[in-house]
Parts: C-alpha cells; structure tokens; sequence
C-alpha cells in the first residue's frame, strides 16, 4: 500500500448571529477555560486533551495585552457589538504526517505570519492569528487557526 496525503481544509466564520462566540471557540482550539465576558458564560475544555500547541502570532504595532488569550477574544467579543458580528475567521486544515511536529509548528507558523500577520489581511486594532496544533491520536493532524479581521469602516 502506498501512502497519500489526504487533503481537508474547511475555512469559516464564527458568528454571534448564528449562536457562535470567538471566545468559546478559542478555548475549544486552546484547550483551555476562558470566560466571555460579552455574556457571563465560562468555557471549559481543559479536559479536551490533544492539544499539543497553541500560540499567538501578533504583528509589531499590536497592543502587548493581546498576546494574553482570554483579553484578546474578549476584547473582540466587546469590539463587535452588533447581534451579528463576525467575530473571527477560522480554517482547519490536516498537515502532512510526514513532518515531525517542530516541522508541523514552524510550517503553520510560517504560513500564518506570511498570509495574514505580516500581510495586514487582518487589521488593527485585531492584529490576531492563533495557531493552534492538534495531534492527539489522528492520522491527520489538523492545523486550527482563529484570527479577527475587524471592520475599520464602521461608525462605533
């Protein structure tokens, strides 16, 4: 039997219109607990288990509070106001098992600061990509990503 790479990428938004938080979906991809403080709820995941690495990529002019999870999708969750915010962008995307993990991390680290850190696709005062890293037991270890693109536009 020859191996192949299997190809799965699902790009998405997290939307408060359809029920969604970015701080629930940060400490889903983060393995960790973090309360919303947009509407009160705690959100434990610290029992999800097979998460091997998280981090957060900022560019240089983003406030230094941001590099702290819980502050930073807070802080998106009190910036968006509207019942129907687009809090944040995600994509889920297998990585080759062929790489060891350091190969894993500095391949989503480097495609993450290239395409949205140090393009500026994602915009003051957001500035955010989270990479996190799932290996557990999967054959195809997923890459997760969650950034903020923010609406500079808007009149709030």
């Amino acid at each position: 039997m020859i191996p192949i790479a299997i190809y799965h990428c699902n790009i998405g938004i997290v939307s408060r219109g359809k029920g969604k938080s970015a701080v629930a979906a940060a400490a889903y991809r983060s393995g960790e607990k973090l309360t919303n403080e947009w509407d009160g709820m705690t959100h434990d995941y610290t029992r999800k288990g097979g998460v091997v690495h998280t981090e957060i990529m900022l560019p240089p002019h983003a406030p230094p509070s941001f590099s702290d999870r819980s502050t930073l999708w807070n802080s998106v969750e009190l910036y968006e106001k509207a019942g129907n915010a687009q809090l944040a962008r995600e994509i889920d995307a297998a990585l080759p098992i062929e790489l060891s993990r350091e190969e894993q991390n500095r391949l989503v680290r480097e495609y993450c600061s290239s395409q949205f850190v140090v393009s500026h696709t994602i915009k003051p005062p957001a500035m955010q990509v989270s990479s996190q890293i799932a290996l557990a037991s999967s054959k195809k270890p997923p890459m997760l990503s969650l950034m903020w693109v923010a609406n500079h536009n808007k009149n709030t």
